[in-house]
């Protein structure tokens, strides 16, 4: 039996993030956050979110409080929204650096 993937709304994601659903949306529209439509609304899989996340987490430098071990310790690097503006700024460095 084929499983059914877990399913959320810009809205779901945003409050996930504890972000806008703006820059949910920004996120989709530039192709940084896969999305689909389903019955009319636009949809994002848990694992298109996952996905997202690790790569925001490994563009960041990963966790912190890394053990010596090698695992990460229980807290992020930085809170899901602190990732969205890094992650704009440097699309703003890029961009100015081009123009």
């Amino acid at each position: 039996m084929t499983e059914i993937p877990q399913i959320f709304t810009v809205k779901e994601i945003a409050q996930r993030m504890k972000c806008s659903a703006r820059q949910v949306y920004q996120l989709i529209k530039e192709g940084e956050l896969p999305a689909g439509r389903l019955a009319g609304k636009i949809v994002i899989t848990g694992e298109a979110l996952s996905w997202y996340m690790n790569e925001e987490l490994r563009k960041s430098g990963g966790l912190v409080g890394t053990k010596d071990n090698g695992k990460p310790s229980p807290a992020l690097a930085k809170s899901d929204e602190d990732l969205l503006l890094g992650q704009r700024r440097r699309r703003k460095l890029v961009a100015s650096s081009i123009g």
